[in-house]
């Protein structure tokens, strides 16, 4: 996740959260722990838009993973 925020900083954005964890449903032997979740990070530059309701809007979103690297419809902004 170090990474991750260092190259959003690289590319002139701001880290704000964790919008999303991405339950796959399907898991795969990690190193540490089973990977089943993947966390979708939350970058700004400028202003951020809040959608209307964004209060109501889950954290964790389940939806059985897809194609490699392709993330769910649910969790783009």
């Amino acid at each position: 996740m170090a990474n991750s925020i260092e190259l959003g900083k690289a590319w002139g954005f701001e880290y704000k959260t964790i919008a999303f964890v991405w339950d796959k449903m399907v898991h795969n032997p990690g190193r540490y722990t089973l990977s089943q979740t993947e966390f979708v990070l939350a970058f700004k530059r400028g202003k951020f838009p809040q959608p209307r309701g964004a209060r109501n809007i889950k954290q964790m979103v389940q939806v059985h993973r897809g194609l490699h690297s392709v993330k769910p419809k649910e969790v783009i902004l």
